[in-house]
């Protein structure tokens, strides 16, 4: 295990940073510019963090509340000593293997973070003891079991990492099964890595890019997940998936009890919501909207040593948010319809959470799937890879209403709001970020679980997996077709919006214009009147009235001709020519 190091930060910095929330609806996703720590005090960095701040187990870190971590973390600044949260590993053979692990393998080192604070490590500030040991403990596992006959697998709940651990150390209970075992699990905590790692030898990095849900780094973050290079993410025993899950709120009140509700999750997921920050600041009063949630699900295959027979797989599954609707309702059921004539209608799919979804279509699989497990061993991923395609499938079809009312808006003034063509510019730019991020989510499972060129096509499975990579081939095209159709109406509504801007510029011009033929009639008739005004006898106006006029007019008619030199030129021309007389013939 690396020494822990020290880093010299202010403590007036630490306390300068406003953190008491005052109401849940404060927190928030929103990301806050970096602030770089100082470099010159002798102050213990220990015994400085250990002045926590108050206590709030829901906040998600980059947020308002959360403040900087950039005074608590840095990638080339001597880092946080992490001694003020470490723990005892005597009784933990996996934590003390990451750590040990941690100075050749860097990357490794948040994982181990995330196991002793119990959550992402940037909320540890923000935890007391009874805090972390809740979340360290919270464990909820199924584990199905399938036989070689097909039939459906038994289900065994487990609800306590106590109880997880009794039953791997019992003696009756074979680690090799039968046939094929499949581990779910929901979310992770400290007892579930250390259990499910250290009896099986599971690769860290399968948990580690399963606790954070970024989409981009900074250059000075400490906790960055560098991607492998394809080949070596091709040879690996585990997949991991990224998605967007779409929910529909119908207050700003509700998207803010889901942020806070994303903070009671251990893993690391955040909200995106689809309109810009601008547009809901201008909607009074704020209404409905729809967010898509960052997710991800982790399938892991047990490579057999010596002495092993059956088929192991862990999947790792995110919670459920329960504030708010699934958009649309949800998914539609994968299953087929029965048939009218059957007397008994199966049962569908709870849609509680995705956790039971997963286990209910997992224990309704097709024998012919179920009897291929031990030739396609990532027939065990068929199911969720087909419940992340159908999430896929919404996001898509939202996008493209999201990007239809638009078109229509631009095309049809009346049904615009008041956020204006501004305003709908403002909506795009999420999409138009957000697009190319869906694009690479998709890629990167057709790279790995559903690589082709790893799919045996000579099984039912095999055939299964492929439809599924044509599956998510669509879907790969039709993000293309909308990040394409999202800059042709980036690039048509700032059209219509400098087209607008030069109508009402030359309406402009011409009042301007009105404006100008004013002046140029007033002008002279000032100039004359002031210079008649000259004489002290005001009798003598009445006999010079006369010669006021005879000036002002001659002279006015003489300025419009200079203003307008250029349509005097062509009348004069045309009077000159056979103009007249030919218009005179016309008329005979």
């Amino acid at each position: 295990m690396a020494t822990p190091k020290t880093v010299e930060i202010h403590s007036n910095e630490l306390q300068g940073i406003a953190l008491t929330p005052t109401v849940p609806s404060q927190i928030s996703s929103t990301t806050e510019k970096p602030c770089s720590p100082p470099h010159h005090h002798t102050t213990d960095p220990g015994q400085e963090l250990l002045k926590k701040s108050d206590r709030i187990p829901n906040i998600l870190p980059h947020g308002d509340l959360a403040g900087k971590p950039d005074h608590c973390f840095g990638l080339y600044e001597t880092p946080v000593a992490r001694s003020v949260w470490a723990i005892d590993t005597t009784q933990r053979p996996y934590l003390s293997y990451l750590k040990s692990i941690s100075e050749g393998w860097p990357h490794i080192t948040w994982l181990a973070d995330f196991m002793e604070v119990g959550t992402s490590p940037l909320k540890w500030k923000f935890l007391v003891k009874e805090d972390i040991d809740e979340r360290a403990k919270r464990t909820r596992v199924a584990i199905l079991d399938f036989s070689e006959d097909g039939e459906k697998p038994t289900r065994k709940d487990i609800q306590s990492s106590a109880a997880l651990r009794e039953l791997f150390s019992d003696h009756d209970f074979n680690h090799d099964p039968a046939y094929a075992r499949l581990i779910i699990v929901e979310d992770l905590s400290r007892d579930v890595i250390e259990t499910l790692g250290a009896q099986y030898d599971i690769d860290p990095l399968f948990f580690r890019s399963q606790v954070s849900d970024y989409l981009w780094y900074k250059t000075e973050d400490a906790w960055v997940e560098l991607n492998d290079l394809d080949h070596v993410a091709a040879e690996r025993n585990f997949f991991n998936i990224r998605y967007m899950r779409p929910r529909y709120f119908t207050t700003e009140k509700s998207i803010d009890d889901a942020k806070e509700e994303l903070g009671t999750f251990n893993v690391l997921r955040r909200l995106e919501q689809d309109l810009s920050w601008r547009v809901r600041q201008m909607r009074k009063p704020k209404g409905a909207t729809v967010g898509v949630v960052r997710s991800k699900t982790s399938l892991w295959l047990r490579r057999n040593k010596p002495g092993e027979t059956g088929i192991l797989g862990i999947l790792i599954v995110d919670p459920t948010l329960r504030e708010g609707y699934p958009l649309w309702g949800g998914p539609r059921n994968l299953q087929p319809c029965p048939s009218m004539h059957e007397k008994v209608v199966p049962q569908g799919p709870p849609r509680t959470t995705l956790f039971e979804d997963v286990i209910h279509y997992i224990r309704n699989m097709s024998k012919e799937d179920i009897k291929e497990i031990k030739v396609q061993p990532r027939a065990l991923g068929i199911t969720i890879s087909t419940l992340v395609a159908t999430e896929w499938k919404t996001v898509v079809s939202y996008i493209i209403t999201g990007l239809t009312q638009i078109e229509w808006e631009l095309e049809h003034e009346d049904y615009r709001d008041s956020i204006g063509l501004e305003g709908l510019l403002d909506r795009l730019h999420p999409l138009r970020r957000l697009i190319p991020v869906y694009h690479a989510m998709v890629d990167e499972t057709l790279n790995t679980i559903l690589n082709a060129t790893k799919i045996h096509t000579s099984t039912a499975a095999g055939i299964h997996l492929r439809k599924l990579n044509k599956d998510f081939e669509s879907i790969l095209d039709d993000i293309k077709r909308l990040q394409i159709r999202t800059q042709n109406i980036i690039g048509l509504a700032t059209t219509i919006i400098s087209m607008e801007e030069n109508a009402r510029a030359m309406k402009m011009n011409k009042n301007l214009v009105r404006v100008t033929y004013l002046a140029v009639v007033f002008a002279p008739m000032a100039f004359v009147s002031s210079f008649f005004s000259m004489t002290p006898n005001l009798k003598d106006l009445t006999q010079t009235i006369w010669v006021y006029f005879a000036v002002t007019v001659p002279l006015t008619i003489l300025c419009l001709g200079l203003a307008n030199h250029r349509r005097v030129v062509k009348l004069v021309k045309w009077l000159s020519c056979d103009g007249p007389r030919v218009k005179r013939k016309e008329k005979n």
